[in-house]
């Protein structure tokens, strides 16, 4: 989910959380979007899909891992663009989001939160 599409969607308790370009939802501060994306355990999704107020209360003073780095877009395997296909970093910019550290380099490796 973080190198091929274009767009994503995210469905949480049957309604669409957040719906958009792929780095909108990798550089999400939205603890759904977060959560999910990165494979983190702590945030609102537990595993009976959602959790108990205890839970979350216990989760409340911990800090978050930082967001790992934006990673780039895999290519289509014909080497011509697609229609969609933005330059790297391009909504970032557009949308004066800062992306974590590390974001769209060209060797860079996949590592998840905790």
């Amino acid at each position: 989910a973080r190198t091929v599409p274009d767009n994503i969607g995210l469905l949480y308790h049957k309604h669409l959380a957040m719906f958009g370009p792929r780095e909108m939802l990798l550089s999400s501060e939205e603890p759904v979007v977060r959560q999910f994306l990165n494979a983190q355990r702590v945030g609102p999704i537990g595993m009976s899909e959602e959790k108990d107020a205890d839970e979350l209360a216990a989760e409340a003073d911990q800090e978050l891992p930082p967001l790992p780095p934006i990673p780039m877009q895999l290519e289509p395997s014909n080497g011509i663009p697609r229609r969609s296909q933005r330059e790297p970093g391009a909504w970032c910019r557009e949308n004066g989001v800062t992306p974590p550290p590390g974001s769209f380099e060209e060797n860079m490796t996949m590592t998840t939160g905790a």
